[in-house]
């Protein structure tokens, strides 16, 4: 497993069907760095032993100077600040920091847009210390968390009109194709011979039509089931080794095959195989067609 390289924000939007259907088709996904939240934290300073953190709506530790948001979550929800503002709440008051287990005084601002929380926190003895400044570090404390909080939230609608447009774009090519796929099942829906896709181990992924007319099972019977369990394994062991042998290894298993129907009536049909790769060359799944021996001659 890769080590993480850096911590981010992901902000998510679904990607919703057509206007009739509130089917989500996918989430798009973007993703910040919290480096510049970082040096935005750092670069503010309270007092000598003072500092601004952030926290998400979890109440976990977004950005502090005291711990390495690459390492661990930290939880700051003990923190009776930090409950205060998740609430929504804002203030100025003296409190125990159970977490770095400290007195300090705090400043707390909500980010109500996204949920997140903004606390300025300096041990009480500091404070007191500089009691007479008070009032301007409150001033400045709340001006720095407003203007943090107008620039996000502008950064923030910015990148939510572009995810809308994007999104806009996505659903029309998710309908497009949506539509191609219903085009191909269609067509495929109309062949007269069995065709069968299933995963790497045999398992029955689509059945068209035709399938419920040959071999009596209909395509939700057989879906989720293996084939062989259904109408086949009556062949010798060694043929379905060989079959297997042959697919496994990105050819083409071509062959005739004794199955049995669903009233157990036994019949013979041609069967071809194809493995169907991804752009990596790895084995996505296979296509089975077959034919009955009969319906062949017949329409021969």
């Amino acid at each position: 497993t890769a080590e993480p390289q850096y911590s981010i924000v992901s902000i998510a939007i679904p990607i919703l069907g057509s206007s009739e259907s509130d089917e989500v088709l996918g989430i798009l996904v973007l993703q910040m760095k919290l480096d510049a939240f970082q040096q935005w934290v750092s670069s503010v300073g309270i007092g000598e032993n003072g500092h601004i953190y952030i926290v998400d709506q979890k109440g976990n530790v977004v950005t502090h100077p005291h711990y390495s948001y690459s390492d661990e979550i930290i939880n700051f929800t003990p923190v009776s600040v930090v409950q205060k503002v998740l609430n929504g709440e804002k203030g100025v008051e003296r409190n125990f920091n159970e977490i770095e287990q400290e007195d300090r005084v705090a400043a707390y601002e909500p980010v109500a847009a996204i949920g997140w929380g903004v606390v300025a926190t300096e041990p009480t003895q500091d404070v007191y210390a500089v009691r007479d400044s008070i009032l301007f570090r409150t001033f400045f404390i709340y001006a720095t968390a407003f203007i943090f909080y107008g620039i996000f939230l502008i950064q923030f609608l910015e990148i939510f009109q572009a995810l809308q447009f994007f999104s806009k774009n996505l659903q029309t090519q998710f309908a497009d194709q949506h539509k191609k796929l219903q085009q191909f099942k269609m067509a495929v829906d109309s062949v007269p011979d069995q065709v069968v896709f299933t995963d790497s181990t045999g398992i029955v992924l689509y059945a068209n039509k035709a399938t419920e007319e040959i071999t009596g099972y209909s395509p939700d019977e057989a879906i989720g089931k293996k084939a062989g369990s259904l109408w086949g394994g009556l062949m010798p062991e060694s043929f379905y080794k060989d079959m297997w042998s042959t697919v496994t290894t990105k050819k083409v298993f071509k062959g005739t095959v004794t199955n049995k129907k669903k009233s157990g009536e036994k019949y013979e049909s041609t069967i071809h195989i194809s493995p169907v790769l991804d752009g990596q060359g790895e084995i996505v799944f296979f296509v089975s067609i077959e034919r009955e021996v009969l319906q062949k001659k017949k329409n021969s």
